[in-house]
């Protein structure tokens, strides 16, 4: 096995329920921008951000630049399916 993820800090940063809430809606497959996660989770810009570091950091999440945005999905389809 080359990397088992540690269920542990997945199950961390999926309890906290703004980050939840931003995760539920990257579901569907989109690609949502930091801001209109922001306002489906009721945070502010800088909170959802800071979150969607985290949610980054632990793999959950994948980033894509397009020109001076930046676009946030789910790093795999399999973690819409084990969530």
């Amino acid at each position: 096995m080359e990397h088992a993820p540690c269920i542990s800090q997945i199950a961390t940063l999926l309890a906290d329920p703004k980050r939840s809430a931003m995760m539920w809606a990257l579901m569907d497959g989109t690609a949502r921008q930091a801001e209109e996660l922001a306002l489906l989770a009721g945070l502010s810009p800088s909170s959802a951000n800071a979150h969607l570091g985290r949610l980054s950091a632990g793999g959950l999440l994948k980033v894509e630049a397009r020109g001076r945005k930046r676009f946030f999905r789910l790093a795999a389809p399999e973690i819409g399916a084990a969530v």
